[in-house]
């Protein structure tokens, strides 16, 4: 699921219907179901990027310390010597490893949007309570 698809979703769950606030206490327990399993579904996701991120960063590692098979470097030419201590800085300016870090971030900010609607719908409970109850003060039947 896209980020936007969540956000859409995210935004007409969680809309107080002031005339079904009964209906929407009811569905608190199924949205926090919805959004658990998105929110478990997003976390695999975030795993396997992160796995993919790391594995690139031990080859890219390697590549620019010169301990790659020879056919790694005949498809992409690299003919500096890199002092240990300098490929930090290589791999901090390796576009392939930083796309993979840009997509493993992404993906961190996407799982906490759908821990913070979680949170969200966690509060929807104590909302409906206290539009309720401003209701009822308003309309004099407190």
């Amino acid at each position: 699921m896209n980020l936007k698809d969540i956000q859409a979703e995210a935004q007409k769950d969680l809309k107080l219907d002031l005339g079904n606030l009964t209906v929407l206490s009811l569905r608190v327990p199924l949205l926090h179901n919805k959004y658990y399993k998105i929110l478990l579904m997003e976390l695999a996701i975030q795993r396997k990027i992160k796995r993919h991120y790391d594995m690139l960063y031990r080859n890219r590692w390697r590549y620019y310390l010169g301990k790659e098979d020879d056919e790694v470097y005949e498809a992409e030419p690299f003919d500096e010597k890199v002092l240990r201590q300098d490929v930090g800085m290589y791999l901090a300016a390796d576009e392939k490893l930083q796309e993979a870090k840009e997509r493993l971030e992404f993906q961190k900010e996407k799982v906490e949007y759908v821990q913070s609607t979680i949170q969200q719908i966690n509060n929807l409970q104590w909302q409906i309570k206290n539009t309720i109850t401003w209701q009822q003060f308003t309309q004099g039947s407190a």
